[in-house]
Order: structure tokens, then sequence, then C-alpha cells
């Protein structure tokens, strides 16, 4: 009878009608229409019914073959897994409840996968059909109204495909496992014997996978259970991946509609989280963004520059690998990747200066073909953004080509060439056609950036347009015709684009530091059997041969290994290098705990140093039979290096030797020196980040001899236009920061003293070789530099620009407004904006700092200041954001003596300096924070008391007027005090405005220094007092270059 139901069931589905499961529903009620398009519905009522009816007869036309195919799949493998998994399950109910568990999902989630792209294009073409029958509106306005409504409505449709599956899985399945359901009723019959008589197959299985008598163990139950614990919406995202269709975010990328990343979904997987992970990717890749954009902004010499040109290593190809990074790290990479390529999309038409420049558009461009790499999505929600927006943007020639250069607009998507096609009107719309034939001669005639593979549905639509056109043919048209024609009988393929693909995509990759797998990742496949011996063998014959000295030898052995295909540069190539690291590395380290072998130690570690100084200096030689180049080498040998210590570093941990480490890459610094240009330089200070202290501290002392050494410090900051700079920084705040805990809490052992005395020798080279490095990057310096080390930050701020000569701050005659260099602001590399700009802090203030804020903004100044996590504060040392106080500080004073310059510069001497909201917000945190906030405002601005400059006495006014003005806080003048002495009795170098400002301090009657009380509150103090105040009052001295002091 149930068999009968059903074929009479299938037969009234034939007429196209809902299922009884359905047909109750009333999909009016659900039907949802896009606000942009509602006014005409407002128009013209009937409309509604009219798309109503059709999402109706859309859903009617295909729910049945889907709902059916779906079902019978569904319930063949729920059958076949309940019989075998519960063949000796006692409990009727429990198998019941799993074949539904199972069924209901297998047939839901077929369904969506099945229906969604077949569904889409129902609904957009009964749409259509039933939008023009009304004649109330034009054609053009139809076929976007009907790719909006059925995007809209399509997961209402999907949901109810999905329900009349899963309703009809149910009912299904309880028949099709009825006949076993019967034997387990029928006494005296056991079921096992009858299920071993019907599946002769069981004895084949597994033992693992073989029933065992009795019910299902805990873990073979989950299996089942785990089936409703599935996320369905996640299965529906997935689905709409799987198909061509525009996802909710093209509909809106667009229409200025912020599209978050789908949030994570209830009852999902233990520490999935997806969605939030792609949210907090999402801000870090825009925040890189932003930071790409002050870069480009701030540096007029950048506006007409072009991403290939800039050297490696530079801060726009590093904001380009991090955001690529945090995408690829990210468990919701997909999502991530496409959410920051709309953000790029939508910056790159904003019509902002950075998107009118040519450095900006290749770097949004080149953005996203890196994204395109790891997120294989952007490239296709790209190109269906693109498709499905307004004229403007669809023609936007610039942009296009830009994209198109850069692979990641795909002119032969299905979607791209029909909206195209749709424009072009068979040639009727004038501006749409030059518009593609423009398009196509710049990327393939002219650049060849594409070839004609790559837009034949672009070329067939202007063919029907040319055919159609007989009396008056479109010129452009048929000369671009004809040249494809050629290309494609020539064969042409497509040539890499120098601005945005091929040396982009070098630059990129050279300034990548080298990768090391993390934990938990897949690992690399095992070697192949004798690959290790013979590498070996290679190594131990090569360094009897450079040790014979006979040239003709040498470059023999290399041809040798170029016939074996050990450097072609694959994936063989990278096993040669690793495994001779590894090889060489344990040898070493094993005779080094030899003394009787300590003297041979590093033969094989110099031999393998000179194999790659040979194979650099005769690659113009072999360069046909490999595809690598003398950098791509390189930065092979020296990211396996780097990958090779850090494994030996995590597995043996204290055991670790940095000698052969140390050694190896030495020897290539020296040896390559002269072989290897500039870019050379990039590679080893980018190997050195991926080895720096904190990622590798057993190596901490030979990395520092390595950053210091006179091979690479001086290259880099000698390199031409300060090009080696950002990644001499990047070096140097990376040992701060490893070394920041240690020197925060005091805690130093041995070891980490020896670091510092070190540290504080690479810092006093650079005061007296080096001043302008110092002075430009103070800020970022004294960031990662804890309040406590007082001597290594009054050495960075000593530093002054070698042509500049001090005055002397002891002069009795001295005024410093008088000096021609007081009004000229300092030159500050540091981003100094970037805490203040990730704080919700900026809007408010620059609105108060011009005079349009309300009082209401220095009430809540203190809150934005504290750390708002535990954890912040234990890793922090302080419950304040201090690098934000910082920011605050500097960037206050920044926008004050701007002013002040506008207008002409000071009127009223040090007084008008101090006046205006810039004081007003030193003062309300001065007099509202506590002691530990108030010391920290006042470290940040005795920060900035430097060689003579703007800032130096802008801040010496406002720390003066600060002791001046607090007559009823006593307490803030004895803190001013000690941020002050505290800087003066340690070891020489003094920085010149800390001088010039505690001078000014102690012999102004204004300020009534000796009679405070807190001066004279103990006898030692006192003394301390007046030991630096004979120490100020009587030196006598100047000079030039480098500190001050």
């Amino acid at each position: 009878q149930q068999q009968q139901q059903q074929q009479q069931q299938q037969q009234a589905g034939g007429q196209g009608s809902l299922p009884e499961s359905i047909q109750n529903i009333n999909i009016a009620n659900y039907v949802t229409i896009n606000p942009n398009i509602t006014g005409i519905f407002q128009q013209y009522p009937q409309l509604r019914a009219q798309v109503v009816a059709a999402i109706n007869q859309a859903i009617s036309e295909i729910i049945l073959p889907v709902v059916e195919r779906s079902v019978t799949i569904a319930c063949i493998t729920t059958r076949e897994m309940i019989l075998k998994d519960f063949a000796f399950e006692t409990d009727e109910g429990a198998v019941k409840i799993a074949s539904h568990l199972m069924v209901q999902n297998l047939a839901g989630s077929l369904a969506l996968v099945t229906c969604k792209e077949p569904l889409r294009h129902s609904m957009a073409s009964q749409l259509r059909n039933a939008l023009i029958k009304t004649q109330v509106v034009d054609a053009q306005w139809v076929e976007q109204a009907a790719q909006v409504i059925a995007q809209e409505n399509l997961e209402l449709g999907c949901n109810l495909i999905e329900k009349a599956a899963t309703e009809k899985a149910l009912r299904d399945v309880d028949f099709q496992i009825a006949q076993a359901m019967d034997l387990r009723r029928t006494p005296k019959t056991p079921l096992h014997e009858q299920f071993i008589l019907m599946q002769n197959w069981l004895r084949f299985l597994p033992e693992a996978l073989r029933p065992k008598a009795g019910a299902l163990v805990p873990h073979q139950k989950r299996v089942y259970e785990d089936f409703a614990k599935l996320p369905r919406d996640r299965v529906a995202q997935q689905a709409a991946s799987a198909t061509g269709g525009p996802s909710e975010q093209a509909v809106g990328a667009f229409e200025g509609q912020q599209q978050p990343p789908p949030p994570p979904q209830a009852g999902g997987p233990p520490g999935g989280g997806g969605g939030a992970d792609a949210r907090l990717v999402l801000e870090k890749c825009t925040s890189c963004m932003n930071k790409a954009e002050e870069v480009v902004l701030r540096s007029p010499q950048l506006l007409n520059a072009s991403l290939s040109s800039l050297p490696q290593g530079h801060d726009l190809a590093q904001l380009i690998m991090q955001a690529r990074m945090l995408v690829m790290q990210s468990p919701a990479r997909e999502e991530a990747g496409v959410a920051y390529a709309q953000k790029l999309c939508r910056r790159l038409y904003d019509g902002g200066k950075f998107a009118r420049c040519q450095l900006g558009v290749e770097w949004i461009t080149a953005s996203l073909a890196s994204l395109n790499d790891v997120a294989k999505r952007v490239s296709k929600e790209v190109t269906t953004w693109i498709a499905f927006s307004d004229n403007d943007r669809r023609l936007n020639k610039d942009m296009t080509v830009a994209l198109v250069n850069s692979r990641v607009l795909q002119l032969n998507s299905p979607d791209y060439v029909r909206e195209m096609v749709k424009l072009m009107d068979m040639g009727r719309n004038q501006q749409s056609l030059d518009f593609i034939v423009g398009l196509l001669n710049h990327s393939l005639v002219e650049k060849r950036a594409i070839a004609t593979s790559d837009c034949v549905g672009l070329l067939e639509a202007l063919t029907k347009i040319a055919q159609a056109s007989r009396g008056k043919p479109h010129e452009g048209v048929i000369r671009l015709l004809e040249e494809a024609r050629n290309l494609a009988r020539s064969g042409a393929q497509a040539v890499p684009q120098p601005g945005v693909d091929a040396k982009v995509k070098q630059m990129l990759a050279a300034s990548a530091p080298p990768q090391v797998a993390a934990p938990g990742k897949a690992k690399e496949a095992p070697d192949p059997p004798g690959l290790r011996e013979q590498v070996q063998f290679a190594l131990e014959k090569w360094v009897l041969q450079i040790q014979s000295n006979d040239d003709r030898g040498v470059l023999q052995f290399m041809q040798n290994l170029l016939d074996q295909g050990w450097l072609k540069g694959d994936d063989i190539t990278d096993r040669f290098f690793r495994i001779s690291v590894e090889v060489c590395a344990d040898r070493c380290t094993q005779q080094l705990s030899d003394a009787s072998m300590q003297g041979i130690a590093y033969v094989q570690i110099d031999a393998l140093s000179k194999l790659v100084l040979m194979l650099v200096r005769y690659l113009d030689e072999w360069n046909r039979s490999t595809t690598l180049t003398k950098q791509s080498l390189l930065n092979k040998t020296l990211a396996t290096t780097v990958k090779v210590m850090h494994a030996h570093h995590r597995e043996r941990k204290t055991g670790f030797n940095q000698k052969p480490f140390h050694r190896l890459m030495m020897r290539l610094l020296l040896d390559l020196t002269d072989a290897m240009p500039e870019a050379m330089i990039f590679s080893f200070a980018d190997a050195l980040q991926a080895c720096q202290p904190r990622l590798v501290s057993g190596f901490s002392f030979a990395w520092l001899e390595l950053v210091s050494h006179r091979s690479l410090m001086p290259r880099l900051l000698h390199a031409k236009a300060s090009k080696g700079w950002t990644a001499f920084h990047r070096l140097i705040i990376s040992l701060c920061k490893y070394m920041e805990p240690f020197l925060r809490t005091a805690e130093m052992p041995e070891p980490i003293k020896l670091l510092y005395k070190g540290t504080l020798r690479v810092l006093l080279v650079l005061l007296h070789d080096f001043p302008e490095f110092l002075c430009e990057y103070h800020f970022s310096f004294c960031d990662a530099i804890p309040t406590s080390c007082i001597q290594l930050r009054n050495l960075i701020l000593s530093a002054f620009p070698r042509q500049m000569v001090l005055p002397d701050p002891f002069a009795p005659q001295l005024n410093i407004e008088l000096l021609p260099e007081i009004t000229k602001p300092p030159a500050i590399l540091s981003p100094f904006t970037q805490a203040l700009a990730a704080s919700p802090l900026r809007p408010e203030l620059d609105k108060f700092l011009k005079g349009r804020g309300s009082n209401g903004f220095l009430s809540t100044l203190q809150q934005h200041l504290l750390l708002t996590s535990q954890a912040e504060t234990a890793a922090a040392g302080t419950r304040y954001n201090t690098p934000l106080i910082n920011s605050l500080v500097l960037y206050t004073a920044a926008h004050a003596i701007s002013q002040t310059a506008a207008a002409g510069g000071p009127q009223g001497g040090k007084e008008a300096l101090t006046r205006g909201p810039s004081m007003e917000v030193y003062r309300k945190m001065c007099r509202d924070l506590d002691t530990e906030g108030r010391y920290l405002v006042l470290n940040a601005i005795a920060n900035q008391l430097r060689f003579p400059n703007s800032h130096t006495h802008y801040f010496s006014c406002v720390l003066l007027a600060l002791f001046q003005q607090s007559s009823d806080h006593q307490i803030e003048r004895e803190q001013i005090t000690r941020v002050l002495i505290e800087r003066l009795i340690v070891n020489k170098p003094h920085p010149w405005g800390l001088l010039i400002t505690f001078i000014e301090l102690i012999k102004n009657p204004t300020y009534d220094f000796w009679n405070h009380s807190f001066v004279r509150s103990s006898r030692e103090i006192e003394q301390l007092f007046q030991s630096v105040a004979r120490f100020c009052l009587t030196q006598h001295s100047g000079g030039q270059g480098g500190a001050a002091g």
C-alpha cells in the first residue's frame, strides 16, 4: 500500500504541483524584495502578486525531481549503514532514531546542493517573464530586478525544498528498513543469524568495522548523534559557494552596505568560531589597508610611483604579505578572504585620493591577486560584484584593466559575459561597446595580459554584433576580431605584466620571511628512499673536491648536480637543500661535542656555503637547466636554514646548539657580499626576522652578532634612499620586544644581562655612525622599551642629525626661541598614529582639537586609556595602554604645532604655545589620572625632549607649564621632577632637550623650584638635587654629531 501511495504521489507530482507538506505554506508572507527597488512596487502594487506567482512556479518546477533524487540516494545510503551497524541492536527505538537522524540530514544536504543553481536560474527566468508581461517597466530594469529578487528569495526556495526532502526521507526510510524490523519481531529467530545468512560479505569486513554482539558502544552511537549537531546554515553556505550564483555579499557589495562575514553557528563543532575568526581577521586586514593608504598619502613622491619600482622589503609589500598571512592562517580562510576582498574593491571604487593614484590602484589589485592565491573564491566573487554593479563601476576602464591585468577579474565568467552582452544590447549601446572593445584592445592586443582563451565569451558576442550590423560595421570591432584571430592562430600566450604581475609577485616573494611550518599543520611528505644517503654522499664528494683546488672538477661537480635533477627549482631542490643543512648541522654539532674533532667541525658547513656561492657565481652558465634565479636560490637556502633551525630548536630545546647555524649564515653573508646585488641584504634581513629571539631564543647571541655585523648593518643603513631602514628597524624592534619582559620586571639572568650589554653596544654604534636612524625611529623604540630602562631610552633620545651643531645647553644667555632649528618639525618615520587610529578615541579627539568637540570627551578620556582585559594588563605590566598614551601625546602636539605654524607662529611666546585644546588634554590627563597613569603621560612628554626642533620646544614649554599650573596638586610637580631627575642621574649621554628643560626649571625663579617641600623632604633627596644642579649649572659642553651631554 505504501508503494502504491508513493507511485500515486509521483504521478500527481508530474503535474508540477507542490508536495502536500508545503502546500499550506503561504509563500507570499515570506517573499522579500530588496529595499533599493521597492519604489516601483509601491507605484504598481500588482507587481508583487506577479513576483509571488513566479517564485511559486519556479519552486514547483524543480522541487519534485530534486526531492526524489536526494531522497533516493539518502535512503539507500542510510539503509545499508543502519543494517550493518545495528545488526545486533535490541532497542528498536534506537534504530529508528539513528536512521531518522542520518537520512534527514543526508537528504536535506543533497537537496540544498542540488537545487541551488537550477532554482536561481528558474526564479530569474520566471520573474523576467512575469514582469515583462506586465508591460509597466522597461526591459533593463526587469533584468536587474529579476536577478536581485531571485537572489533575495533563493534561501526561501531552498528551505522549502529541504523541508520537503527531509519529510519524504523520513517516510521512505521507515518503509525500507521495515523488513529488518519484522525479523526483529519474529520469535525465536535471532537477528544475527538471519543477518549473516543475508549478508555474506560481512566476513570480509575488517575487525574494527565488523558488527559486535549487543548494543553499539557510545563512540559508535555518536556518529549518528552528531548528525543532529551539524550546522544547517553552514551547509547552505557551502552549497552557495559550490554554485555560480552571486552571493549575498555580491548583491550589496557596491551599494555601500556593510556585509560582515557569516556569524558562528550554534551547535557547530567545538572551537569552530569561524565567523568570529573571520571578523577578527577582517579587522586586522583592514588595518593593513589603512596603513598602506597612510604610507602612500604621507609621501608625495610615492603618489606617481609604481609598486614594482619600490625596493624589496618596502612597507607596502610587507603589508600585502601580512594581510595574506592573516587570511591564510585563518580557519575561515574563504570567508575572511572574500570579506577583505570586498573591502578592497570598495576602496578601489570610492573615488578617494588613494584610489586615484597609480600606486594605490596597483597596491589594491596586487592585494587582491595575493588574496586569490590563498582564497580561491576571491576572483569569482570580485567578478560577480563587478558584473552586477552599476554602470559607473562596470564601465570604469582604468580600474577594470588593472583588475584584468592582475588576473583577478575573469572575463570568461558566465555572469560577467552575460551582463556585458546585455549591456552592449547587440551594439545599440555605443558606450558599452566602446568599453569592451577598448578593454580587449588594451589587455589582449597591446599588453597581451590575457590570451584569447581568457575572453572567448566576449569575442563571440562581438562576432555576433559584427555579423548583425551588415550595413554599418563597427570598425573597431572588426579590427579587434581580426587581431584576436591572428593571436589565436599563432598560439600567443598571456605575457606577465611588469607592473602588477611578475615583478610585484617577485617583490612580494622576496619580502615574505622564510616560512616555518606551524605545529599542527600537515607535514611534508617523507623523503624518497635513499635520497638522504645520496645527498650525504654528494656533500662528502664536494668537500673533497674543493679541497683539491681543481676548478674544472668544481664545475664538473655542479654539472653532475644538474644532471641528477637536484637543482631544477622544484620540490627535489627544496629537499636537497634541507637535507644538506640537516646533515651539515648534525655533523657539526656532533664534532663540536668531541674535543678532538673541534678543529674540523665546520668543514662541511663551510663547504655548503661554498657550494651556494659557486652556484650563484656561475648561474648564468647553467640557468637554462633550472627555474632558479640568483635571488630565489639565496632565498631558498636561507629559508631552508631557518626551517631546520626552528625544527632543531623545537625538538632539542635546551640542547639546541646555535653554532652550526651561526657559522652557515655568517659564511653565506661573507661569501655572497660581492657576488650578489643589494637585494641580497634584504633577503638576509628577512631571514633574521624569521629567526628572531622571540621565535628561536637559543639563537639570540648569534642573531645579535649577525644583525650588527659589518657586512649587514652598514649596508642596510647605507642603502639608497634609506631603503634598508625599515628592515633594520624591524629587527631592532624584535630584539627590544624579546627583552622587554625581562627589563620590565628587572629579572635579568646572566644570559639576558649579556644580551642587554650587546644591545647597548649596538645602539652606541648606531648613535655614533647612524644618528639619523635613531632620530627618525625614536618613537617606536621608546614604545618597545619599558619605562624602567632609562639609560637605554636616553641613548636613543640623545641622537641628533650629524649636520647639526648643538648649542651649548649650559650657556647662560641661551635663548632657544631664537634658534633657527626650533621652528622645524623633526622627521618621524615611526607610525606614531597607529595605536590611536585603532582606538575609538581618534574621531572624538579630532573633533575636540578642531574646537568642535564637547567637554564630555575630556570626562571619558581616562576610560579610553585603560586596557580592557586582565590578560592584556598582565602581559603589559600596567593597567594603562602605554602605546595609546604615547600616540595620543605626540599626535595632540603635532596638531597644535601645525595649527600654530598655519597661523604664522605663536603670538605671545611660550604662553601662546601652552593654550588651546591640546593643553587642555594634557592638563586633564595630569589632573584626573592616578599616579601610574600620570607617570606614563609625563614619560611620553619627556620622550620628545630631544635635539632642537619644534617638538622639543613645544614639549619643554608644556612640561614647564604643567609644573607651574599645578599649584594645588603638589604630587604633579613631584612627578614631573622625578621624570626629569631620573633621566639625569644615570650615565651619559643625556638628551639636549632634557638638559635645557631642567636647567630652566631650577634657574627660573618663576617656578620657585628650591622652595617646594619635596625638594627638602630628606637630607639625601636634597643632596641629590644639589648634586644634579651643580652638574647642570657648571658644565660647558657642546658638540657636533651623535649625542648631547
